[in-house]
């Protein structure tokens, strides 16, 4: 009769074992700020909270409008703003499955949103960023801006900020971003 005593006494003590197996809720645990990151998550470029862009153009490139400069920021410095998203675990297969049915990122860049261009999942991480160039374009588009020329004391230094949303995961996360380019002397 004892030893049936012990096993009914920890028979609740199975059964709660049994029923808190089930994994937390997936949440964010850590945005990082990133400029680059590879397919496989790993940070190559990490971004201070304050950044500063100095981009030198050769001479046969100047800028002569927002629009040219955006474009060589796109097509040759390719400078890309952004962040990884840590979880707090790997992501099941429906969950994974789930956050790349869901999932958009946003920025807001000098009171001006857009949607985040790039877009990459990991086991325990997504990551999202958007070309320096596109992002300025966009501003000066909106505001009528793109064929004037580019002084980028005009719009530089301001703020960046980043929001992202999918099933289950909301969150957003702010910098400040600063920019300068100099041309360099032409060849002789």
């Amino acid at each position: 009769m004892l030893a049936l005593w012990k096993n009914v006494k920890l028979y609740p003590f199975f059964l709660f074992l049994l029923f808190s197996c089930e994994p937390a809720a997936l949440s964010v645990s850590q945005v990082e700020l990133c400029d680059y990151f590879t397919r496989d998550g790993v940070c190559r470029e990490p971004s201070p909270l304050n950044k500063k862009y100095s981009v030198e153009i050769p001479n046969a490139k100047k800028p002569n409008t927002w629009e040219e400069l955006g474009n060589y920021l796109y097509f040759h410095a390719r400078e890309t703003p952004g962040f990884i998203l840590r979880m707090n675990r790997k992501m099941s297969p429906e969950e994974r499955k789930h956050i790349k049915e869901t999932y958009f990122a946003m920025y807001e860049f000098a009171g001006v949103k857009g949607k985040m261009e790039g877009f990459e999942i990991g086991e325990d991480w997504i990551g999202s960023f958007n070309y320096l160039g596109s992002i300025v374009k966009e501003k000066q588009k909106k505001e009528n801006r793109l064929g004037q020329y580019p002084y980028e004391t005009s719009l530089f230094p301001t703020d960046l900020e980043f929001s992202w949303s999918a099933k289950g995961i909301k969150g957003s996360t702010k910098t400040k971003i600063d920019f300068v380019y100099h041309v360099l002397p032409a060849e002789k």
